[in-house]
């Protein structure tokens, strides 16, 4: 008789779950019927949600070999930019800027140019949330599969208020949505302790002084800190102070590495 029961219940639970499958699956064609999927950007239509036509996929410049070996910003070879060794290559702002050339500790994954740029700031500004899903996947040449955390640049208190979110957060926690293997994301390791005014305007050497000690990891967050391996996360990256004020306090709260890497790479002269 139980056994009976068993099977029965059991018949019924698989039978139940088919059902929702198929309800999940009307529900989805309901959905693309009343709101088909659209390019984030243009509003054409595209196969899926969160993502871009063929013509604003192709606008946006993706970071390759022929990058600054400081900033990460694109080399242009027509101008002065030049290599000042044999194998390193710098741009005339990083050249100009005063600060020690070394290789980029920072990694981005497109330009930050007047394309890019409207829709950053759409994010970032104008209350778009739903863009950090479309940027996510912009991530997709790096590997998170061996980093214990994903952390994002804190917000202050006053500027997450003025903004009413954090788009490094953002970012971070839509990674999961386009890379189910990629680790959890730490919202609370690293912490803002002091307001610093926008880097708009300023130069490399400014920004640096900007953000100098002025972010910390708890003594709460250090035991999940200690030993292991990080990626801080963040939207525009120019002088790379911020993310390395970031890594310097991973790195001296025990991290034994630390990746920094932002979804776009702005030259120092422009505003980020």
């Amino acid at each position: 008789m139980c056994n009976n029961k068993y099977i029965l219940g059991t018949t019924l639970l698989i039978l139940l779950i088919k059902l929702l499958a198929q309800a999940s699956l009307v529900l989805d064609k309901i959905k693309r019927i009343l709101f088909p999927p659209a390019c984030a950007f243009c509003g054409v239509a595209t196969e899926e949600y969160y993502s871009l036509c063929t013509n604003c996929w192709f606008s946006v410049k993706f970071i390759r070999r022929n990058a600054c070996q400081s900033c990460g910003s694109i080399v242009q070879k027509n101008t002065r930019d030049t290599f000042t060794t044999i194998a390193t290559q710098y741009c005339s702002d990083c050249i100009d800027s005063g600060i020690e050339l070394i290789p980029r500790q920072v990694i981005a994954s497109i330009v930050y140019d007047d394309f890019s740029k409207k829709f950053i700031l759409r994010m970032k500004n104008k209350n778009d949330p739903s863009l950090a899903l479309v940027f996510a996947k912009f991530f997709y040449e790096h590997d998170f599969d061996d980093l214990d955390y994903i952390v994002p640049v804190p917000s202050h208190p006053f500027r997450l208020w003025q903004r009413t979110y954090n788009q490094a957060a953002l970012l971070a926690l839509s990674l999961k949505h386009w890379f189910p293997k990629c680790p959890d994301v730490r919202l609370y390791i690293l912490k803002r302790i002091r307001y610093t005014p926008k880097q708009k305007w300023k130069n490399a050497i400014e920004r640096e002084k900007n953000v100098e000690n002025s972010i910390i990891v708890p003594s709460s967050m250090k035991k999940y800190v200690k030993g292991r391996r990080i990626a801080i996360i963040d939207d525009v990256v120019a002088s790379q102070s911020t993310l390395l004020e970031c890594k310097k306090a991973l790195k001296n709260a025990g991290a034994i590495e630390v990746r920094c890497i932002a979804l776009a790479q702005a030259s120092v002269s422009d505003v980020a």
